[in-house]
């Protein structure tokens, strides 16, 4: 039987994430998703949630039977890769707006 992990961030809406989705926001992560490439979700929860995301993705990546088994729970576009690319530019995967 396969493992499959589902992973989600500890908030999409706290501190963290009001860093990175502020309209003149200076960092590259900041920048990169605003770009139109935009950057990887694992990467951007990563950021979000500090430890407790990078310590679930490393751990869901080392025991996947495989890469596609795992997968980020967002809060607009449902079940994703980490390696799926978010931004403000990019409907389907984009992060919430921040107030």
């Amino acid at each position: 039987m396969a493992s499959v992990f589902l992973l989600s961030p500890a908030s999409c809406s706290g501190l963290r994430a009001h860093m990175i989705l502020r309209p003149g926001a200076a960092s590259l992560l900041a920048c990169r998703l605003r770009e139109p490439i935009g950057a990887p979700l694992g990467e951007v929860y990563t950021f979000l949630s500090g430890l407790y995301f990078r310590g679930k993705l490393a751990y869901a990546r080392a025991f996947a039977d495989r890469p596609e088994h795992v997968l980020v729970i967002t809060p607009t576009a449902g079940l994703r890769p980490p390696d799926t690319l978010a931004g403000s530019r990019r409907p389907r995967t984009s992060l919430p707006a921040s107030s």
